[in-house]
């Protein structure tokens, strides 16, 4: 859709950009048929996505410690906020931040530190089933 990266896109467009190509992206899901979607960690930065997201659908918030996404990402110079080298500060910092407004858009949460793929899907189908 951008016609290259995501590093790219925000390199060459800066965030506010991406944000804008995420909230259209999200809106048009939003419209379209049921899927799952796995969103970027700041698309509940804006208002209008958890708005479409929560008004369409069940929002999950995967959860996991610092260092469980900081092994997740790996030494990924593919994400944009991550480029200082740093991933398990700014992690914790990011994480820090959005905390709150993760609680607030998600209907509910899996903890996924130290569970299996499956564990993690069945749970989010408990909620689902639940929804």
């Amino acid at each position: 859709r951008m016609g290259c990266s995501i590093a790219e896109f925000w390199g060459e467009n800066g965030e506010e950009a991406f944000r804008d190509m995420e909230a259209a992206a999200i809106a048009q899901i939003a419209a379209g048929e049921e899927c799952v979607v796995a969103t970027g960690g700041g698309a509940i930065l804006r208002e209008s996505n958890v708005a479409n997201m929560r008004d369409t659908g069940l929002v999950v918030w995967l959860q996991a410690d610092v260092e469980t996404l900081a092994n997740r990402v790996g030494n990924s110079h593919r994400r944009p906020l991550l480029r200082d080298g740093d991933h398990a500060g700014k992690l914790a910092s990011l994480s820090e931040e959005r905390r709150d407004a993760y609680q607030n858009a998600a209907h509910g949460s899996v903890a996924t530190d130290g569970l299996r793929l499956e564990t993690v899907a069945t749970r989010i189908e408990e909620l689902w089933n639940a929804y």
